[in-house]
């Protein structure tokens, strides 16, 4: 009664389903009802809203592209469970877009900030990525980015779903998946598991796996229970790939969503033009039209007027046609193997693309190989011809780590990894000889003479060995050969081959030949039972000076025993056995060259992650602490030549033992002395030209290695010293923050992940109900406020507690000394971390002033949606420190003015008009000052209006002394500048002037160094 609802035949054929056995309880049309409401909610709410239509019209349309891109006879094979598993496929495989504003609220709960952090933010094009994302508002870029996270994921989230599960970590969507899992409840559990993997395989690359995919799975006792999983699959992607009409994207949708992200507008642009996408009529012998003769190929209908679209649709289509082509083998492959069902699909007919207005030819790029390979090889990317050992030694290295990861799977004891460096100076000849896993005819072909092709990259080796880190992933290290020599002979030995394999390259442009040679020949014999040696003939214009200088400044901390020999002479080994031994050779050469001498100095190691962090410590016998080596910061002691510079430039940081930066990784300027060495699955990437780190998550976490053993240190340091007993927590603290100065001197480059380092060890010293201690950032943060205290009694009293024996508190020497105690919330004291570091993302909420004590408290709360303090804006308060924008450069205390909103609380404040200290002016409303000061910040912060901006500038330079003018010249100025401009009345301007100096209360004005 209900198949004439359903225009599809698959539908129709699955409808029959219903009476089989296996399938008795469940009902199509109640299904396709239910998939019709759940799709309707994508791009309800706020997520989605932009992207193409996702809707039952998209689901129809690919019913109907099943139904002829599966041909007649195998139609007739497919059993009505075969046509169920792909009917509900094309029903829910879009369903995992479904997002509720409650899921959206929940994300913190998911994997999407991580997420964000390693697939949006991070690698090649993040920054332009990141650059684009700045341009929508914070909340729609919020939405836009869980939008991506929930577009990547979403064949696996509606896998757990139709399988059972509510994954969490892909979006807490409990209310979906049990609307989900209640639509199925009829289905079995086998069937549902396997309807999940179809749904989950339309965003995979895997359906040649006949093992994951069988093409013969029952449900039931009946052959008409059977499906062919593999078939399933490949008939739901094609079909997804195939829907690309404007039916899709009807215009006036297009105009009314205005999607403003690249992936909606592609997916828009890409399908607007597109009329029809159908098959193609076959062609009899002669070549005419023959509609009875086998189709294998689709057309594309579609018109274009403008460029962009017609771009997009070809770049698109390139993908189809290599999945069309995929799948074409996949089912072949699966027919050798007993599959009666057939996907002919193979080619497509972009001939029926029309344009007005351009050619519809489109050109493409064409390579000039001989042009391309000598940029390559020239100094455009590599700038030293010294790199040609670094890229072959590396290559060397990959091979012998290789051979030994592969002995180990097999479980035997691996032999001992070796690469040897040869000069021959007479004949100017070098060689590198390696017993790594040599090469085979197909890696040769396929990898080495391929240029941008790594064996180390292919995706089936990655399968293979998951575990295993390279060096090397570009294919280009055998072009460096090129920078030095016109000959090269390479002779390699695969321990499967009955031969060892000669392989000459005589010209970077030139034909290469490949001998085969008896393993027992030289130099074949040298290189058993596997490896690989490349020799390179010098030529005349090159020049390789010191080869061992070479080899050390490129070869660190190498997994293999390297070893260079010049000429006739003893071999000399290359490299470290560590980080921390590298360290210690460049600290002796430092002390060695006369540098800054150091009481016992030491290197220590961490590994975090597979990295080594080393760095130097000495020993202060006066202070009792380990404190860090540092190389001077001064930029007349850091000029090009000098001993301190070509000794920094020895330090860095080593990929796989390789060098990759030189200097103090981490830091702006002279520093810790640190050595690093990254190794595993985890190493950061190296650029093209390996002369610095990608940028990739992988490097923030080197970066994070770094600061987090450093800081470490000044942790356990403040510990050992509070523990030993010898002196206060308050001395301990102020020598960790002597230790810790040597980091923020240095300026972190990354001073996100420096201050999350910075957060976590406990170096923040509180004191709390008369308790001092040491606690952490992290932990500071969950107290709701914080207190600091500017006061000259608490500097005196803090200088009086670091000579203490014992832990005394200021609440223990005020209740002494019968002064005012501190707040009983917590009170930042002096710390090894900075103040700023505690305050961060706080604003003072509270003011209160005991004047009698010559003190100001100030409450911190965490900062709210509207701030509580008007001021500068930052982007402002750059230019203005900038001499050039403004007509003279203001000095930042200028800058540190706030004026209070009536979110703040001031209690004693009587006739001050404001407060002044270590936090900055901090004025009060209500007073002439405030009032025209709010006046000036409106001016300065729109620096587009060159003429306010000057004049404001001015202003706040008087009111704040920044001109330090005479009596008189401040009066003329008022007269003839601020009056005749209007803008400003200079009375009030007068009032403002005699505010600034008479009733801005300040605790150190009896302080006669400070105060002034």
């Amino acid at each position: 009664m209900t198949a004439p609802s359903f225009r599809s035949g698959i539908e129709r054929k699955a409808l029959k389903a219903e009476r089989l056995e296996s399938f008795s309880g469940f009902s199509l049309p109640h299904t396709r009802r239910v998939t019709e409401e759940i799709l309707g909610l994508i791009g309800r709410t706020k997520i989605f809203s932009h992207y193409t239509r996702h809707d039952m019209s998209h689901i129809d349309s690919m019913l109907d592209i099943v139904d002829w891109v599966i041909p007649d006879t195998t139609m007739q094979e497919l059993t009505p469970v075969d046509a169920l598993m792909i009917v509900l496929a094309v029903y829910l495989h879009d369903m995992g877009m479904v997002v509720t504003e409650d899921e959206y609220q929940q994300r913190d709960s998911s994997n999407f900030y991580q997420f964000r952090e390693e697939n949006l933010l991070s690698g090649d094009n993040s920054e332009d990525y990141r650059a684009k994302v700045e341009t929508l508002g914070t909340e729609e870029a919020e939405r836009f980015m869980y939008e991506e996270f929930v577009r990547h994921n979403h064949a696996q989230r509606i896998g757990n779903w139709i399988s059972g599960q509510d994954l969490d970590a892909l979006g807490n969507a409990t209310s979906t998946a049990k609307e989900i899992d209640h639509l199925l409840s009829s289905l079995s559990e086998q069937f549902r598991s396997d309807l999940a993997l179809i749904c989950e395989s339309h965003h995979l690359d895997d359906l040649d796996d006949l093992a994951k995919y069988p093409t013969r799975k029952s449900y039931g006792p009946s052959s008409d229970e059977e499906v062919n999983l593999q078939y399933a699959a490949i008939i739901l992607r094609s079909a997804d790939l195939l829907h690309m009409t404007s039916d899709r994207t009807p215009s006036v949708t297009f105009r009314l969503t205005n999607p403003t992200d690249p992936v909606s507008q592609r997916e828009w642009t890409k399908q607007m033009g597109v009329n029809r996408v159908c098959s193609k009529p076959g062609l009899d012998a002669d070549g005419h039209v023959d509609f009875g003769a086998e189709r294998d190929t689709i057309e594309i209908h579609a018109y274009f007027t403008e460029a962009e679209p017609y771009f997009a649709l070809t770049a698109f289509l390139g993908y189809v046609a290599t999945q069309l082509e995929a799948s074409f083998k996949w089912a072949r492959a699966a027919q050798r193997s007993g599959s009666k069902f057939e996907f002919p699909w193979r080619h497509l007919d972009l001939s029926t693309i029309e344009t007005r207005g351009f050619l519809s030819r489109s050109f493409s790029f064409q390579l000039d190989q001989p042009r391309i390979l000598h940029l390559l090889t020239g100094h455009t990317l590599y700038n030293d011809s010294g790199v040609v050992i670094r890229e072959l030694v590396q290559n060397s290295l990959d091979a012998t780590k290789l051979r030994a990861h592969m002995e180990k799977e097999a479980g035997r004891t691996p032999r001992e990894q070796q690469v040897d460096i040869f000069w021959d100076s007479e004949s100017r000849v070098l060689s590198i000889r390696d017993n790594g896993t040599g090469m085979t005819q197909e890696i040769i072909e396929n990898h080495f003479l391929t240029v941008g092709s790594s064996r180390y990259t292919d995706q089936k080796f990655r399968e293979k060995y998951p575990d295993f880190a390279a060096i090397s992933r570009f294919g280009i290290g055998i072009l460096s050969a090129f920078l030095v020599a016109d000959r090269v002979d390479v002779y390699t030995c695969d321990p499967s081959d009955e031969s060892a394999r000669h392989l000459s390259l005589r010209n970077l442009l030139g034909r290469y030949l490949v001998r085969l040679l008896p393993k027992n020949d030289q130099p074949a014999r040298g290189l058993q039972p596997s490896g690989t040696r490349i020799d390179l003939e010098l030529r005349p214009s090159a020049s390789l000076e010191d080869i061992a200088r070479i080899c050390k400044k490129w070869i660190l901390v190498p997994d293999a025993r390297v070893s260079l020999t010049i000429d006739d002479q003893e071999p000399i080994p290359v490299g470290f056995s560590s980080s921390g031994e590298w360290l210690e050779d460049v600290l002796q050469r430092m002390l060695a060259a006369g540098l800054p001498s150091y009481d016992h100095p030491e290197v220590r190691t961490k590994n975090m992650g597979g990295i080594d962090v080393s760095y130097a410590v000495t020993w202060s016998e006066t202070f009792r602490n380990w404190e860090f080596v540092t190389t001077p910061t001064l930029e007349y002691e850091l000029e090009l030549d000098s001993p301190t510079k070509q000794i920094a430039d020895e330090l860095g940081v080593a990929v796989h033992g390789i060098r990759v930066a030189s200097g103090h990784h981490g830091f702006r300027e002279g520093g810790v002395l640190v050595a690093v060495n990254a190794t595993g699955i985890g190493a950061p990437k190296t650029n093209v030209a390996r002369s610095d780190l990608e940028e990739s998550s992988e490097m923030k976490e080197l970066d994070r290695a770094i600061y987090r053993t450093l800081l470490t240190h000044v942790a356990d340091e403040f510990t050992r010293m509070t523990n030993e007993g010898h002196c206060s927590l308050t001395w301990a603290a102020s020598e960790a923050g002597y230790v810790a100065k040597a980091l923020f001197d240095s300026i972190p480059t990354r001073t996100d992940i420096f201050n999350a380092c910075l957060a976590e060890p406990p170096l923040q010293v509180i004191e709390e109900n008369s308790d001092r201690r040491a606690t952490s950032l992290v932990a500071l943060r969950e107290r709701a406020s914080v207190w600091t205290i500017d006061s000259p009694f608490l500097d005196h009293a803090e200088r009086l507690l670091r000579e203490a024996s014992d832990n005394s508190s200021l609440s223990q020497l005020s209740l002494t000394l019968g002064t005012k105690p501190p707040p009983e919330a917590p009170v930042l004291c002096n710390s090894p971390a900075p103040s700023s570091a505690a305050l961060q993302d706080r604003e003072i909420d509270c003011i209160e002033i005991d004047r009698r004590q010559k003190r100001v408290d100030y409450r911190w709360s965490k900062k709210g949606s509207a701030s509580k303090w008007i001021g500068i804006k930052h982007s402002t308060r750059q230019h203005l420190l900038e001499r050039g924008r403004t007509p003279f450069q203001l000095s930042s205390r200028a800058l540190d003015l706030w004026i209070a909103t009536d979110a703040v609380q001031v209690t004693n404040s009587a006739d001050a008009s404001g407060v002044k200290g270590k936090h900055g002016v901090r004025l009060f409303p209500g007073s002439r000052l405030s009032g025209l000061l709010l006046q000036v910040f409106e001016m300065i912060n729109n620096p587009n209006n060159a003429k306010q901006l000057e004049l404001g500038t001015w202003v706040l330079a008087l009111v704040t002394n920044e001109l330090h003018f005479v009596s008189d010249d401040v009066e003329t100025y008022i007269e003839d500048q601020i009056g005749a401009d209007g803008e400003l009345n200079p009375n009030h301007v007068r009032e403002a002037l005699v505010e600034w100096r008479t009733s801005i209360y300040s605790p150190w004005a009896w302080e006669r160094d400070k105060g002034r």
